[in-house]
């Protein structure tokens, strides 16, 4: 699965501070996970650590995750 992270990702933040880590939320209905790059977990909605197959990586401004556990945390 390939999530945008942004239009023009870099190494700042709005504030002009570097940035230590690219994350991002899937969000469905009113349900969501959050991905962190490198990471092997996501964080859901409820509060709950779901463990990955593989982590999560940027390639080309997107951050490719497991589809399967994303559909499947997010109740799909």
């Amino acid at each position: 699965m390939r999530v945008p992270l942004a239009r023009h990702p870099g190494p700042y933040d709005a504030s002009g501070t570097a940035c230590t880590d690219w994350r991002v939320r899937v969000v469905w209905g009113q349900r969501w996970v959050e991905l962190r790059a490198f990471d092997w977990e996501m964080k859901t909605w409820d509060g709950r650590t779901v463990k990955l197959s593989r982590p999560a990586f940027p390639y080309k401004g997107d951050l490719i995750a497991p589809v399967e556990e994303v559909c499947k945390a997010l109740g799909m």
